[in-house]
């Protein structure tokens, strides 16, 4: 449960007196002297001397100006959450290439596993969406 987890950690850090800033977005970090002193969010500049780093597939983006090298890996895999059901079954499902567990709310999380035609990343993304602005409407 990534979120429970990212919340427990959140909660955690504000009790030893940490500062969370959320719904921003990073645009970089920027340093002095070789060490972190500022983040720039797209509602200012947040001057600190610590960052924790946790924009999942983005953290190599902000972490590669600084000299730092995070290996991330393309996933072939779609997931998604649906809706509220009744009882579909009191155990994860899992096959080649589906996987499902139903959550105590009744939503289902359902992933898709196999082979796909085009490995999703970040700059499948960025390029995705100039394509679009791009392509003449009919």
């Amino acid at each position: 449960e990534p979120r429970k987890a990212t919340q427990a950690f959140a909660c955690a850090a504000a009790a030893r007196g940490v500062r969370i800033v959320e719904r921003c977005t990073v645009e970089s970090i920027g340093t002095t002297n070789g060490a972190v002193s500022e983040v720039a969010t797209d509602r200012g500049t947040i001057r600190t001397h610590t960052v924790i780093a946790a924009a999942g597939a983005w953290t190599a983006r902000l972490a590669k100006p600084l000299g730092l090298s995070l290996p991330v890996r393309w996933v072939r895999s779609t997931v998604a959450r649906t809706t509220p059901l009744r009882k579909v079954t009191d155990v994860g499902v899992w096959a080649p290439s589906v996987a499902f567990r139903q959550r105590r709310d009744g939503t289902l999380n359902l992933g898709g596993g196999g082979w796909a035609d085009h490995d999703v990343t970040l700059d499948s993304l960025r390029h995705g969406r100039w394509s679009r602005r791009r392509t003449p409407r009919k």
